[in-house]
């Protein structure tokens, strides 16, 4: 995950309301070609016992993070609360490093 990028979304995802089964996050210049059902939401977010899924793409250096879901569960929330103090500091030291 880069820093910066992933600092944001972690911001923004921990800020939210907790009163959801699942917590996702979609970046804003996603397209989706077709109708999202709820059937096809439940096929790409995280499974019971997981904390959280996304669009992994094993042929890249990068991880894409345009969707992510979380499960609010203990796993899940707990996972939120502890990546958002370590991808909000690194995503300060990486702005200050190209700065």
């Amino acid at each position: 995950m880069r820093g910066c990028d992933s600092g944001h979304k972690i911001f923004a995802l921990t800020s939210a309301p907790r009163d959801t089964e699942h917590l996702i996050f979609l970046d804003a210049d996603c397209k989706t070609f077709a109708t999202v059902s709820h059937e096809s939401l439940q096929e790409c977010c995280a499974n019971p016992g997981q904390a959280g899924s996304y669009l992994g793409r094993p042929w890249s250096r990068h991880s894409e993070t345009g969707f992510t879901s979380y499960r609010i569960n203990s796993a899940g929330s707990d996972f939120l609360d502890e990546m958002r103090p370590v991808l909000y500091v690194r995503g300060i030291s990486q702005s200050a490093d190209t700065a």
